[in-house]
């Protein structure tokens, strides 16, 4: 569908916090909330991948590879 819909993040100085650095709110198919229902689960962290992440940033650890570990981790 290449939908152009997009919200980019940055982990804050801490870590601890995700700041909304752009925000794309353009769509090329309907949205409603009967459409939202039928898409399949969306990624979630759970408390332990949450702290790992935490952990990770405050080891200055490259964010590329954070993000790519957490999205292989999370499907």
């Amino acid at each position: 569908m290449c939908c152009p819909f997009s919200i980019k993040l940055r982990a804050s100085q801490d870590g601890d916090k995700l700041i909304v650095t752009s925000v794309n709110d353009e769509h090329n198919h309907d949205v409603s909330e009967a459409t939202f229902r039928h898409l399949p689960h969306q990624r979630k962290m759970n408390a332990q991948q949450k702290e790992q992440v935490k952990t990770m940033l405050q080891m200055n650890a490259n964010k590329k590879l954070v993000q790519q570990h957490i999205r292989k981790e999370t499907g």
